[in-house]
């Protein structure tokens, strides 16, 4: 008899380790699909305000090569660094709302991330790696005279809104973030997927732990500790505005509203309504959110 429970256990115990790595290889493999790979979109508004842009060369602290867009001023109010979101968008896509931006005397840097438009670099790192890019644009930044005392502020979308909440978490030498569209957290929204998929509850639990250990190993980071839902709170006591739309398909309005509810006093969040994913398009082309925007710099 104890000889079948034996049996019964290794064949159980064996079937979880082969289930647990299946599972694994799984969420690793789609991960992959989602974050190996560039993008280069090369727009051309880059052509288009030609005229006032600089190219801003540098490096991150891992030797990937950057590049950012800048519309110079001689004395500006403050300097707006814009970060974009992933796969469809780089920095040139930003360019239209910089130049809003430039022409309300703002000094403006739209960054290409790692592995988007002409900077290096051939993986996408979901708001985890992309803090070093923005951190090494600051340091630039600041070691301009005429920049170093001015307030910096980090104006993101989707990715860029949550790699703008996890920059200003670690420097205190931003001054405010405007985060549109964010996800609390990869991990999360990997999960919101599955659910739209109709999976069942326990299969979808079962990935979460596989999707932690898979972000874990590919970029030496902790992904519960480094995702926006638990470093908005440590940007306190500087202003965070968060955008989000209540017709959000890709990053659910739900997630705006966690990261409201864990952000404390110092946190405001507008619900766009009607509006998709993407609506940072048209925010500075209505008035409400265009003066929220800017009420929000001055």
């Amino acid at each position: 008899m104890k000889k079948v429970f034996l049996v019964i256990f290794l064949a159980l115990a064996l079937l979880i380790i082969i289930t647990g790595g299946v599972i694994f290889w799984h969420a690793n493999y789609l991960i992959g699909e989602m974050v190996n790979l560039r993008v280069e979109r090369n727009g051309e508004l880059i052509e288009y305000y030609s005229d006032f842009l600089e190219q801003v060369e540098l490096q991150a602290e891992d030797g990937v090569s950057l590049s950012a867009w800048n519309f110079h001023r001689e004395d500006p109010r403050a300097v707006i660094v814009m970060l974009h979101g992933m796969h469809g968008m780089d920095a040139s896509s930003l360019l239209d709302i910089g130049f809003d931006f430039y022409q309300e005397g703002f000094e403006v840097f739209s960054l290409d991330m790692r592995a988007h438009g002409m900077s290096s670099g051939e993986e996408i790192g979901l708001g985890y790696t992309e803090v070093r890019d923005v951190s090494a644009l600051l340091d630039w930044i600041k070691q301009r005279e005429k920049l170093r005392d001015k307030d910096v502020y980090l104006f993101g979308f989707s990715m860029g809104g949550a790699t703008a909440i996890n920059t200003a978490a670690k420097r205190e030498d931003v001054s405010g973030v405007i985060s549109i569209a964010s996800f609390t957290s990869y991990e999360e929204n990997f999960l919101y997927y599955m659910r739209k998929e109709n999976l069942p509850g326990i299969v979808i639990a079962m990935y979460r732990p596989a999707i932690r250990l898979s972000l874990r190993l590919k970029y030496g980071i902790d992904p519960v500790a480094n995702s926006p839902i638990n470093n908005i709170s440590s940007i306190s006591p500087r202003s965070v505005l968060l955008i989000h739309g209540d017709g959000d398909d890709q990053i659910p309005l739900e997630q705006g509203k966690r990261l409201f509810a864990e952000g404390g006093e110092s946190v405001d969040l507008y619900v766009a309504g009607g509006k998709g994913h993407f609506l940072i398009m048209d925010l500075l082309q209505e008035k409400e959110t265009r003066d929220l925007i800017l009420e929000f710099f001055n």
